[in-house]
């Protein structure tokens, strides 16, 4: 290889040494890519911003560099400012199969190839060692983690063959780094990234660049949320980049800027079925995500997002739309609401007369229990959205909350059950939550539609309640069991609120008790349990969740021996005293009274 010349070009250094030495290669089919520089001390791919250096393809050079302050489209490797060059010659179409490669900055294990001799002329073959070819000059390949034999054989023109072969050992590195802020504001930054790593560069988010240099403290200079990034590389083709949001003040980072509650997408510092009507607005939007692994993300508790400069009419930017933070809202950020739930609150609107509302309509007027009927029954009802007269128009999504008697009702006694039929639209287009607060005698739902709206009216779920027939037996003959309507929430598919017309507020059913009065007494007697009998001194009493009045004590002749009130669910009598025989215990409950006979030894 022949030298042709050698010119040297200073740029504010007189007298400048070149001290790094490469090969221009082309990165044409590259995004953004052009002529870039392989350097062979670090094997690494630099991209010069000056592009009137009169470099050319193939062309080999030393040259000095530092770090660029200029961007680059180019994301092969670190933008750089070329300090010194020296030109030498072409290689010339000499039978030479030694080739030198570079990875990728950008992508794991995708390296370049670069052959010693570039020649229209000539023939190249490449076996990457992994049982993949190639034809090109200068190719590119994508490897997994491994070792490799990475060959290529060179012919044609005046070359007979030639063949070269290296050894590539391709080991995986991870991008990480921790960062402290201290109390006058500056942040220290480690960097704690893992791998066999020879390459590293900084970007702090404020436009500094600091490369293969450990960075310690960095003073931002102002309070505000930066985007530091850290990239790793190596010339055997590991790849990360890791990035993490910075806050430079010294208090909590929520007090300077509107952070996100996972699944509380309206801003009420709550998660229930009325989040997911922001969401259906949302739905498919794409933008920023948040740092952390997916539990952290969904865990409640204030996070840092980015703003996605999308707001939803009430103004909510849709980053709090992003319950999970993977930066996209759909199906998953509702399971994010569910895991969060928490008691919604009041959500009051004024009625408009003539505008649609919600309504419940049981299948049964009256039911009738007796001693043959089971220990539960089913009761249903449709939510039935407005009528033909006032139907629904443009309905993206509505939320409501029934109130029912728990005290009837088992505790996982409640189902709803989408219509399929329903004006609303298909099951897979909806987005729905049902979550039974028992405790408080509540259900809340909510359905919503991904994409468009729903027009009309008619039966959108169909409701079953499961009722205690034993409970319903111990009541009066006749017990109301009634479902209330409450905090109903309709919106269009731009999320204004729609104008409700007065709901039908609640609807009854009448369950008439046909139990015989024997089956209700032997109930009742079971619940109350009187020990030990017999006994030489104390007789316990004991109620089984029944309400207590009074214990009545009488001897075999009808005289009363003693009078006590029920205070709580155990009651002692001190019987020491009585004389031996028996004895008659009435206890009077607020479901009647049970007698209980007793002996004293």
């Amino acid at each position: 290889m022949a030298l042709l010349a050698a010119i040297c070009l200073q740029f504010g250094r007189i007298g400048a040494q070149c001290t790094s030495s490469g090969q221009v290669i082309n990165l044409a089919n590259n995004g953004g890519c052009g002529l870039v520089v392989l350097e062979f001390q670090n094997y690494g791919l630099l991209v010069p911003t000056d592009t009137a250096l009169g470099l050319t393809e193939g062309m080999q050079i030393n040259f000095s560099y530092e770090p660029s302050l200029q961007s680059s489209l180019c994301s092969a490797g670190p933008a750089i400012d070329i300090t010194c060059l020296e030109i030498l010659s072409l290689p010339m179409a000499e039978c030479d199969a030694s080739f030198s490669y570079a990875s990728m900055l950008g992508a794991n294990f995708k390296l370049i190839f670069q052959p010693t001799v570039l020649d229209a002329d000539m023939e190249y073959f490449w076996d990457f060692g992994d049982g993949q070819t190639s034809n090109l000059p200068a190719p590119y390949h994508s490897y997994e983690p491994g070792t490799y034999q990475a060959c290529l054989t060179l012919g044609g023109g005046a070359c007979v063959q030639s063949t070269v072969c290296q050894s590539l050992d391709l080991q995986s590195c991870t991008a990480t780094f921790t960062h402290t802020t201290t109390s006058d504001g500056k942040v220290v930054f480690e960097n704690t990234s893992t791998g066999d790593f020879t390459q590293w560069q900084w970007e702090m988010g404020d436009g500094m660049v600091i490369s293969n240099e450990a960075l310690g403290l960095h003073d931002y200079g102002t309070v505000d949320i930066f985007t530091a990034c850290l990239t790793i590389w190596n010339n055997n083709g590991c790849y990360s980049k890791f990035c993490d949001y910075i806050f430079s003040g010294t208090g909590e980072i929520c007090e300077f800027t509107d952070c996100v509650l996972p699944g509380d997408t309206d801003k009420d510092g709550l998660a229930s079925v009325y989040d997911l009507l922001p969401l259906c607005v949302g739905f498919g939007t794409e933008g920023p995500s948040r740092q952390g692994d997916a539990s952290a993300n969904m865990a409640w508790s204030p996070q840092f997002s980015p703003n996605w400069g999308i707001a939803s009419p009430a103004g909510i930017d849709y980053k709090h739309l992003d319950c999970n933070g993977d930066g996209l809202i759909n199906e998953m950020d509702a399971t994010v609401v569910d895991l969060n739930y928490q008691k919604p609150g009041n959500y009051l609107q004024a009625e408009t007369d003539g505008a649609p509302y919600f309504w419940l309509d049981f299948d049964w007027d009256t039911v009738v229990i007796n001693d043959d009927s089971p220990p539960l029954i089913e009761l249903e009802a449709d939510l039935v959205a407005s009528n033909s007269q006032v139907p629904f128009d443009n309905l993206r999504g509505f939320a409501l909350q029934l109130g029912y008697p728990a005290e009837y009702v088992a505790e996982d006694g409640i189902v709803a059950d989408y219509n399929d039929n329903s004006f609303l639209g298909s099951p897979n287009n909806l987005l729905w939550l049902g979550k039974n607060r028992y405790e408080k005698g509540k259900y809340d739902l909510g359905f919503a539609r991904k994409s468009g709206s729903g027009n009309g009216f008619g039966d959108v779920v169909k409701m079953q309640f499961i009722i205690i027939a034993d409970v319903i037996g111990r009541e009066a003959s006749a017990t109301s069991f009634t479902v209330t309507i409450e905090d109903v929430v309709a919106i269009n598919p731009e999320g204004e609120m729609l104008a409700l017309g007065p709901n039908l507020a609640e609807a009854t059913v009448v369950i008439l008790n046909k139990k015989t009065t024997a089956a209700k007494e032997k109930w009742l007697d079971s619940q109350v349990a009187v020990f030990p009998n017999p006994t030489k001194e104390v007789l316990k009493v004991e109620l089984a969740g029944i309400e207590g009045r009074k214990i009545e004590a009488f001897n075999h002749l009808g005289q009363k021996m003693h009078e006590q009130s029920i205070a709580r669910q155990q009651s002692e009598i001190d019987a020491s005293l009585w004389p031996s025989g028996v004895y008659f215990l009435k206890i009077h409950t607020g479901l009647g009274l049970v007698t209980k006979k007793v002996v004293v030894e």
